[in-house]
């Protein structure tokens, strides 16, 4: 493995182990030829999950070409928060003097931001401007790219502050078995809650620096 994807992992470490599922990684890495027999019995004789996962992260270390199959392991079983944060990792690593955005009230621009000569107040104030239907349906056209890009964990906690998520939706979003259905889940929550909870939504991806992912949604609406 290359040294800027072994300092990758290395710098997400605890988020991995804490949560990959780690079977089904398995499985798909050894479908792949990442892994052999013995990597699989000296990762599975781990006593639990956390030790299992700390295990496949130092074979995979070792093994040359096996950050990108990682990567396509953790698509595979729809891992896409962790595929997503190794990912971006790389690319705030070598994008150029990219501007990281604390609040909205900032006045700098973000690389997307940028090219589109949109700030964060001018992409938030899109949707206040926009009907509630033109914005829920802008939500259900770019379900895929938030089920593939979305960090959640911060969404929810700015949504929890904001008043728009209690601790029984949580536990009704987080019910999903997968990160792809908590995320479906989570979307389904905020068109519920109309225009006002769709405009929270925005700005704590906003707040959270999903500038892209707030671009995709904003694209589809007319």
């Amino acid at each position: 493995m290359e040294l800027a994807d072994k300092n990758r992992i290395t710098s997400h470490r605890d988020e991995i182990v804490n949560n990959m599922r780690v079977d089904t990684v398995i499985d798909k890495l050894i479908s792949s030829g990442t892994l052999n027999d013995h990597d699989e019995n000296e990762i599975k004789e781990k006593p639990n999950s956390k030790e299992k996962n700390r295990e496949l992260l130092r074979i995979l270390i070792g093994k040359p070409n096996s950050f990108n199959k990682f990567i396509a392991a953790l698509r595979g079983t729809q891992q896409y928060e962790l595929a997503n944060m190794l990912q971006n990792e790389g690319v705030a690593t070598d994008a150029p003097a990219v501007v990281a955005l604390h609040n909205t009230a900032s006045n700098n621009l973000t690389e997307n931001q940028a090219k589109s000569g949109l700030t964060n107040a001018e992409l938030i104030s899109k949707f206040e401007n926009s009907s509630e239907k033109a914005i829920e349906d802008s939500l259900t056209r770019s379900l895929q790219a938030i089920v593939d890009s979305l960090d959640s964990k911060e969404v929810l906690i700015f949504l929890e502050k904001a008043g728009h998520l209690r601790r029984a939706n949580r536990e009704s979003i987080m019910a999903g078995s997968t990160y792809l259905e908590q995320h479906v889940n989570l979307v389904d929550h905020v068109k519920k809650g109309g225009k006002e909870r769709c405009i929270v939504f925005i700005k704590a991806l906003v707040e959270t620096e999903q500038i892209r992912l707030v671009r995709s949604i904003a694209d589809k609406i007319p």
